[in-house]
């Protein structure tokens, strides 16, 4: 993907979709609820912790739980805890809720219901 094309983000308030298909076809003991994710949302690794990243925005966080280990690794390479938050400043983007505010057809036609 080149050109960042907002076509392939998903409506609504966040960074997927039920997939319809998979959810429908699944087996009676099959309790899972299955996604398609916005290809731009992804996991990327900075010192060895994982990040959400939205390569649209070129913007992540650093994910809810993470732990104060991992935590004072980011903080002792970007020098503050501050400096951490500026680098990764996408609070909701680690429970994959859209920072992007494409496509958000969705929440327009909610609102004016």
């Amino acid at each position: 993907m080149s050109e960042k094309d907002t076509s392939v983000i998903p409506e609504g308030m966040y960074c997927y979709v039920p997939d319809e298909e998979k959810n429908a076809n699944k087996d009676e003991d099959d309790h899972a609820y299955y996604i398609r994710t916005c290809p731009y949302w992804s996991y990327i690794e900075d010192e060895g912790v994982d990040i959400c990243n939205c390569s649209f925005l070129d913007k992540g966080c650093v994910p809810n739980g993470t732990n104060k280990k991992d935590f004072k690794k980011l903080k002792k390479k970007y020098g503050s805890k501050e400096a951490v938050w500026e680098k990764y400043p996408l609070d909701l983007l680690w429970d994959q809720v859209k920072e992007c505010g494409e496509n958000k057809k969705y929440w327009d036609d909610e609102d004016n219901a």
